[in-house]
């Protein structure tokens, strides 16, 4: 080992190296692709998980008096006699009004919550393509080529 010491050294020699070809012009370029290509992505994630409306009941449960002491009375809509269908039609609106509001609101909820998302979605795409617009502004480095001799 200590005979190494007392080899000489010999310089490093590294292989010439060529300029690179990505100047700042090719990397807003592929910046903003990426960030558009994100966007898109997100946009399409937003497109599959955007909220379904809640649909009415098919079958509605009325309740229209009394089962002989026993409780109230439940029917369905093809159940009612001609009596019962007037009096539910007269609630009708206090009826549905109610049976809808829960699922109605969430559904509110969840659109105004999509719709802030489609709204950030929208400026990430649009930085992205501003960032790949400007790559086309930016002016190519001159060339480093020797003119010929005349």
């Amino acid at each position: 080992m200590l005979e190494i010491r007392s080899l000489e050294r010999v310089p490093m020699q590294l292989p010439p190296t060529r300029p690179s070809r990505w100047g700042v012009r090719q990397r807003l370029l592929l910046l903003g692709c990426a960030v558009l290509a994100i966007a898109a992505l997100l946009a399409f994630l937003l497109y599959l998980q955007w909220p379904v409306p809640p649909k009415s009941p098919e079958s509605i449960v009325w309740v229209v008096g009394r089962d002989g002491g026993t409780g109230p009375l439940q029917r369905t809509t093809g159940e009612l006699t001609l009596i019962e269908s007037f009096l539910v039609w007269q609630s009708m609106p206090r009826e549905l009004d109610s049976a809808l509001r829960g699922p109605r609101d969430a559904y509110a909820e969840a659109v105004r919550t999509s719709r802030n998302w489609a709204v950030v979605v929208a400026v990430v795409a649009a930085l992205g393509g501003l960032c790949a617009a400007s790559s086309l502004l930016v002016q190519a480095p001159p060339s480093r080529r020797i003119p010929p001799r005349g």
